[in-house]
């Protein structure tokens, strides 16, 4: 997992800005064609002590926040060169009071090693300072079976417990003596399918230590496909987190001890690939009158990759377990089988992204989890459909889309996945009803350019939108051939009067026979809805986006266009806000 600096998620031209103050230029340059008279010197950092004062106290926190600990810096430097930042470069420019981030490759079978050898590999931890700003670290636990070829036979026979012990215990003591104030840990174990019994054998007595790694009191813990031990559950048995992530795993009866222990300090809770009666265990409190574990402090609740079925005819809690509920995402299974969830939030969510089965659509029927005008303050509202099926998928279309857009007259960004219709005639006419949608994601619904227009003139305030764009028979019946300059006048001319205030257009994929086609009707939709300045097109389209872009450039200097304000549109590939 490579580690990027801050300042390289800025926007290129911001970066670029930035950084030019502080790179070191070729001091010979060359037109394009000609051989440079002198070796070229390729653009550099220059140590930041070297750059004024000013400069020096607004650049470094971006470019220094992110460091990377890694015994294998050569192998790394391999794959991500450009990309990374290591601790020993930052401390040589003396830059080490800015790291608020560290992250840390560990091969689980160099544990084995001597202890001489396994400090002569993390040197870096035990002789650098000043790293008292370290808030945040991530752990990478390599347990990969071809690192154990490389050791000598010799090492691979000898017992590696004791071994193995004193090299855990240095590398937490000095964590510990160098990020004390850790508040945010995240640990991920990259495995492959070619691990021996003895690499995984220590990663079984390394899972027994993590709570030294992680530290006594985190407020931010991720585990990703870590399993929970007992003697790490009673070193977090006094840790009072904020939040938890836990990903692809089923989720233990450990992993639910976890969480019900923090039950009262927890704000955010994340789970990827857990079973429906994991998620029971959580809520479930037999000990209570009411049945029900409560989260007071629960803000956040996002469940993704649920397996298992719904018992409706199960214990289940009588309270809601999250009254104060901001945000509930449940992606491709809705793991509740009571309605109290649902029912007990609608006056305090202001994020709701769930996925409908005919069951849950049954149950929230009866209970009017989801009536019109049943969430007070809902912001964002997306509905999608989990069961995979064409003929299923449009018989609910409809239905779900009347539910979403009247779930709360407040709604300003609207969602809706996994659907398909037939027409959008139904759509347009209840777009009036979405008076402050703002943000639209249809981008499993197929539009041509006439729907198009009609939707995003509908709603009044929308401003971004995301649709797949598809052929029609509007312009030309031969779908392989360009459109006529008569047909695009044509349509200049019908939809004149048509105004949106739409300004990102998001197309998440082209159904088109051509690349010259498609380009033709996206730049005369931009043209017809002249408020459109940005265009992203994304993966979803079979046509080669080069071609593509190429066509683009094409199609906006023909005459119908001469003088537009299509030529100002700005294009771009894979970006959603």
């Amino acid at each position: 997992m490579p580690v990027y600096s801050v300042a390289q998620t800025l926007p290129q031209h911001i970066a670029e800005a930035i950084a030019c103050y502080i790179l070191v230029r070729s001091a010979a340059p060359y037109t394009f064609g000609d051989r440079p008279p002198i070796p070229e010197r390729k653009k550099s950092l220059i140590p930041l002590i070297a750059v004024c004062k000013d400069w020096r106290l607004a650049i470094a926190p971006l470019f220094y926040r992110s460091a990377f600990v890694d015994p294998r810096k050569d192998y790394m430097l391999k794959y991500y060169k450009k990309n990374i930042l290591y601790l020993s470069d930052i401390i040589e420019n003396n830059c080490q009071g800015f790291v608020q981030e560290l992250h840390m490759n560990i091969q689980v079978s160099d544990l084995r090693l001597s202890s001489e050898d396994w400090n002569s590999q993390m040197p870096i931890l035990d002789t650098c300072i000043g790293l008292s700003a370290v808030r945040s670290i991530t752990y990478i636990l390599m347990a990969h079976g071809s690192w154990e070829y490389k050791l000598s036979q010799e090492d691979r026979d000898k017992p590696f417990e004791d071994n193995v012990h004193k090299n855990i215990t240095t590398t937490i003591n000095q964590i510990e003596r160098q990020a004390c104030n850790r508040w945010k840990v995240n640990i991920f174990l990259c495995t492959t399918a070619g691990n021996s019994g003895k690499t995984m054998e220590i990663f079984d007595f390394l899972s027994k230590r993590l709570g030294g790694l992680i530290g006594p009191d985190p407020k931010h813990l991720l585990l990703n496909e870590i399993k929970i031990t007992k003697p790490l559950l009673s070193d977090l048995s006094n840790a009072s987190l904020r939040s938890i992530s836990i990903g692809r795993h089923r989720g233990s009866r450990l992993h639910v001890e976890l969480v019900r222990q923090n039950a009262n300090s927890l704000e955010k809770l994340q789970m990827c690939y857990i079973t429906t009666q994991s998620v029971l265990k959580m809520i479930w409190n037999k000990g209570t009158d009411h049945h029900t574990h409560i989260y007071p402090r629960l803000k956040t609740l996002q469940i993704t990759y649920c397996s298992g079925q719904r018992n409706p005819a199960a214990s289940q809690p009588l309270l809601t377990p999250f009254p104060q509920l901001r945000t509930l995402i449940c992606r491709g299974h809705f793991p509740f089988s009571s309605p109290v969830v649902l029912v007990g939030c609608q006056q305090t969510l202001n994020h709701l992204d769930i996925d409908l089965d005919p069951g849950l659509l049954e149950m929230c029927a009866k209970t009017n989890a989801l009536k019109k005008g049943s969430f007070l303050n809902l912001n964002y509202a997306s509905l999608g459909w989990s069961i995979r099926g064409i003929h299923s998928k449009r018989s609910v279309s409809e239905e779900l889309y009347k539910m979403t857009t009247e779930l709360c007259a407040q709604t300003q960004v609207i969602s809706i996945k996994s659907c398909s219709f037939e027409t959008l005639d139904s759509v347009i006419t209840r777009a009036s009803f979405a008076s402050n949608l703002k943000v639209l994601n249809m981008g499993d619904c197929s539009t041509n350019i006439d729907e198009s227009i009609l939707l995003l003139c509908a709603c009044p305030q929308l401003q971004k939108v995301k649709l797949t764009l598809r052929d029609g028979d509007g312009l030309g019946t031969n779908r392989r051939s360009m459109p006529k300059l008569d047909n695009i006048r044509e349509y200049q001319e019908r939809y004149r009067s048509h105004t949106a205030n739409v300004n990102f257009l998001s197309i998440s994929a082209i159904v088109f026979a051509n690349s010259r086609r498609a380009a033709e009707i996206i730049v005369l939709l931009v043209d017809i809805l002249d408020s459109i300045t940005f265009v992203a097109l994304n993966n979803g389209s079979t046509l080669r986006r080069t071609k593509l872009f190429n066509a683009l450039g094409y199609a906006m200097k023909w005459p119908p266009y001469k003088d537009h304000a299509v030529k100002n549109v700005e294009l771009s590939v894979d970006h959603w806000w």
